[in-house]
């Protein structure tokens, strides 16, 4: 369960989706920049790129474009932030997201 993290996050999630022990992952979508920027690249990936069995060039493209407005906005900050996040998005059929909703 993803709720807030940090850039530690990235590397967590990536290290246990590369066990291969089937770990799974569900990112609260509202609940902190970390899982808000992982949630928001799901969407988009899924959105034009159902979950494949292999990483396209169009994905890689439009992950491009994600992991430079996060750089700017200080999201990516260590030096493997990048990898790490995009290799959670090519284990994204292990992603799950989900909104927060707020009381008013």
């Amino acid at each position: 369960l993803v709720l807030g993290g940090d850039n530690q996050t990235l590397r967590k999630l990536k290290s246990a989706f590369s066990t291969g022990a089937g770990i799974s992952a569900v990112i609260v979508n509202g609940s902190g920049p970390v899982a808000d920027m992982l949630a928001d690249l799901y969407k988009s990936l899924e959105t034009r790129y159902p979950k494949g069995t292999e990483w396209s060039d169009e994905e890689e493209n439009l992950f491009q474009e994600y992991a430079k407005r996060y750089k700017r906005e200080g999201l990516l900050e260590a030096s493997n932030d990048e990898d790490n996040l995009r290799e959670i998005m090519m284990a994204r059929n292990l992603v799950r997201t989900e909104q927060v909703i707020r009381n008013q």
